[in-house]
């Protein structure tokens, strides 16, 4: 584990509204025109000539650029989509692609990052995918999560009885005598989970703009593990705000 400095609260991210994530249903060669991938958008905002990253399952990622943005639901292209809701869209890319575009990818304009922390915190395939189990009705949805939830980095709020001291990487150090808690969340069934998040916008829903926040840093054993030690949890909740997943 690894204690996130609170200053992390302070870095500028995109605004939740601004954020995309696309689960890909569907590409297809579009004669000599470039490739048109296919697929949900739960919200944000997709700009025509606007650039986006393709995320592939095996940790691959490309740069391109949206030439042509179609509702699939309308007619007529669009400059610039914003969605609320739920809509399937489609966006043509001109350029030649460096990997093969399969069902199952993501299309986002959220930078991946679940290793620096000197940089906002993003676990953008797996939130993908929370997404996408909602709204999307491919059967393989589940195991792509729980293929990410092995490999993600979690934000989890915590108190510490003694301040880290801080070390000029950004980290910080806990001493062994250091007494720290995380709080969990119980449920109107009187169950108690401990609530770990995928970035700092899901943080946020909890925390709001409180400044003095410190959290560390979980993987999926680690939480699991801190459920074992504590009878009172029975489990644990991924963005129990907004996905409000349990394992």
């Amino acid at each position: 584990m690894k204690v996130v400095d609170k200053e992390q609260l302070q870095v500028t991210i995109p605004q939740q509204e601004e954020r995309f994530t696309m689960l890909i249903e569907d590409a297809f060669p579009l004669l000599s025109e470039g490739t048109v991938i296919t697929g949900v958008l739960c919200h944000g905002i997709l700009k025509e000539k606007g650039t986006f990253y393709l995320l592939g399952g095996d940790g691959k990622q490309q740069i391109v650029r949206a030439d042509m943005i179609e509702l699939l639901t309308a007619t007529g292209h669009r400059k610039t989509l914003r969605v609320d809701g739920i809509e399937r869209i489609g966006i043509l890319i001109h350029e030649e692609l460096q990997m093969t575009v399969e069902e199952g990818m993501l299309a986002t304009n959220v930078e991946v990052n679940t290793g620096d922390i000197n940089k906002p915190f993003e676990n953008i395939r797996l939130k993908g995918y929370l997404a996408a189990r909602i709204h999307s009705e491919m059967e393989e949805v589940e195991s792509w999560i729980a293929r990410e939830l092995d490999v993600a980095r979690f934000l989890v709020l915590v108190q510490f009885e003694k301040q880290p001291e801080n070390q000029e990487d950004g980290t910080a150090v806990v001493t062994e005598d250091t007494r720290m808690q995380c709080p969990f969340l119980t449920n109107t069934n009187g169950e108690s989970f401990q609530p770990v998040f995928t970035d700092w916008v899901e943080l946020r829903r909890w925390v709001g703009s409180e400044p003095d926040v410190q959290t560390i840093i979980m993987t999926k054993e680690d939480a699991l593990a801190m459920v074992a030690r504590n009878p009172e949890l029975k489990g644990v909740v991924v963005n129990p705000f907004s996905d409000n997943y349990m394992f």
